[in-house]
């Protein structure tokens, strides 16, 4: 649990009650529960983020990282710590009436920034549901080689997937591809 200081009453209830969901979990030799506490002065944002990102994400694994609460800074600190690390998992984030919950694939802020030739691709790709590099060299005009080299990145970023099919591949936009177009 990453917390601001000063700790608020309202953080301290929530540590509170955390504590005894898991209290009431637990089952020894089964379920083996700790909660880890950091608590960081968000005066600081980026040593904050630094802190975080050491004392959070500093093994490999699958990671979901839950962001809720009012707390913008220290999820905006966490988050961001999240996404330098490049490491496997989800980002979560509770809507304001805690009806439902988005999880988001943290390679859409990893690949955020797209250039030219590639957000036409993705538009080609979205207009006609999927293309062959055929169709997309005739839609873009991007010369031939450097179609091959922007696929391959497109497809390195998470944003399209490839489908073989006997003599080409056939492009498609993955769901994060589809917030590009």
């Amino acid at each position: 649990m990453i917390m601001s200081e000063p700790v608020e009453d309202r953080v301290k209830k929530a540590r509170n009650n955390i504590i005894q969901f898991i209290e009431k979990i637990k089952t020894p030799g089964i379920v083996s529960i700790e909660l880890e506490e950091l608590v960081t002065d968000l005066r600081d944002f980026y040593s904050s983020v630094s802190l975080i990102r050491k004392k959070c994400f500093n093994q490999q694994g699958y990671y979901i990282v839950n962001i809720s609460g009012g707390m913008r800074a220290l999820g905006l600190a966490t988050l961001i710590a999240f996404i330098q690390t490049g490491i496997q998992g989800v980002i979560e984030v509770e809507l304001e009436n805690f009806l439902y919950l988005v999880t988001l694939d943290p390679i859409i802020f990893r690949s955020s920034i797209i250039s030219e030739d590639e957000r036409k691709i993705l538009t080609v790709i979205a207009e006609k549901g999927s293309a062959d590099y055929k169709i997309l060299l005739e839609k873009t005009k991007i010369p031939r080689a450097t179609l091959f080299r922007v696929l391959r990145n497109l497809r390195e970023k998470g944003l399209i997937k490839a489908t073989k099919t006997d003599r080409t591949s056939i492009y498609e936009l993955s769901e994060v591809g589809k917030a590009y177009v």
